[in-house]
């Protein structure tokens, strides 16, 4: 796992020191990425004496690490370096223990704010999102979706690519919130409110996900009808496989009863995208089911809407467990009147359905 810390007392972090102040509005200097192994000795076993390491991912005084994200393999991470002025995309692979700018194209870096990284397993393909100007020609709007891949795990350099696009040409009007990746990097999720498919008129923040064998992004957060959302989207993340793609969203006509008039956590299943035409803007709700999460039970046994109100963390689609954040209380006991994480198995009839999709 990666983490970041200010802390003081962790190996190695004297880099930090007199890394005090701010790297700009209410960012601290002094935060470190660090890479933790459960497993040093590699026999599976966690826990055991000796079987845990820590190593300082980040380098540098007067700069600080977040946001970091950790390839499959364990072997590298990519994180957000923020110093005074700037903040870019690093790769540290300790394989070779190199560490390696991400947003940069012919040898020059990008000359606006990166941050929001994803990595894939093999740590050869970075999702980020971008305010500079000089990693695509023609780049004169407000921050974008980029795609970094590179051809080997030995090189440092890669090419970039655009990813929010949209369908009438040109550069979208609206920026990027935080990109999720798939494992093999195929399949990117994010949220946007650009109108990316010429009839995604609601104005409102969207979930799309762009597909490699498509080349475009794809709507997912559409009605029960095929229509446009009547509310905000605000985060999605794909599951590794690239299946399924988890979101928050306020809108009510995605699926039905939803009645409580509050953000809840959904599921979407992409199964679709593979046979997909090539001329398609949006996902098919016929054919691509959404699942609402966010539901409780009352003493009956009868269920009715829970409120996310927060983040969530991912969708383990074999074990069918989604993690996700609330202040609503999910379950007795739960009178602590703050945010709350829960782990939700879906119920046995919606992963019969999606074990059907196979």
């Amino acid at each position: 796992m990666a983490f970041t810390s200010n802390a003081t007392n962790l190996p190695d972090n004297g880099d930090q020191n007199g890394g005090r102040g701010l790297c700009g509005p209410g960012i601290a200097c002094n935060y470190d990425a660090y890479l933790v192994n459960l497993d040093v000795s590699g026999d599976g076993q966690i826990g055991e004496p000796r079987d845990i390491s820590l190593t300082l991912v980040s380098k540098g005084r007067h700069e600080s690490a977040y946001d970091p994200t950790i390839a499959g393999n364990g072997d590298v991470v990519a994180y957000t370096r923020i110093s005074p002025g700037a903040s870019h995309i690093v790769v540290w692979d300790r394989v070779i223990n190199r560490r390696f700018y991400v947003d940069r194209t012919g040898g020059q870096l990008s000359n606006g704010l990166s941050f929001w990284s994803a990595i894939t397993n093999n740590a050869l393909k970075v999702a980020f999102v971008s305010r500079g100007s000089n990693l695509v020609p023609g780049d004169t709007n407000t921050m974008d979706l980029f795609l970094w891949t590179r051809a080997s795990r030995t090189t440092t350099y890669g090419t970039i690519r655009r990813l929010n696009v949209p369908r009438y040409g040109g550069q979208s009007y609206a920026g990027v919130l935080a990109p999720s990746i798939s494992g093999d990097g195929e399949r990117m999720a994010f949220v946007t409110k650009g109108n990316l498919t010429g009839d995604d008129t609601n104005g409102l923040e969207d979930a799309y996900v762009w597909d490699a064998r498509i080349g475009r992004p794809v709507l997912v957060t559409t009605s029960r009808t095929g229509g446009n959302a009547n509310g905000i989207t605000d985060s999605a993340t794909m599951s590794a496989s690239g299946r399924y793609v988890s979101f928050t969203s306020r809108a009510s006509n995605l699926v039905a009863r939803d009645t409580n008039g509050a953000k809840d956590v959904f599921i979407a299943e992409l199964w679709s995208l593979n046979d997909m035409p090539k001329s398609s803007w949006r996902i098919d709700p016929l054919l691509a089911q959404t699942y609402r999460v966010t539901f409780k039970r009352k003493p009956e046994d009868t269920s009715y809407p829970g409120l996310s109100n927060g983040d969530y963390g991912s969708f383990a689609e074999k074990q069918g467990l989604v993690v996700y954040q609330t202040l609503q209380p999910m379950v007795a006991g739960d009178t602590n009147d703050a945010y709350d994480g829960y782990i939700y198995k879906l119920p046995l009839e919606v992963m019969a359905k999606l074990k059907s999709r196979n």
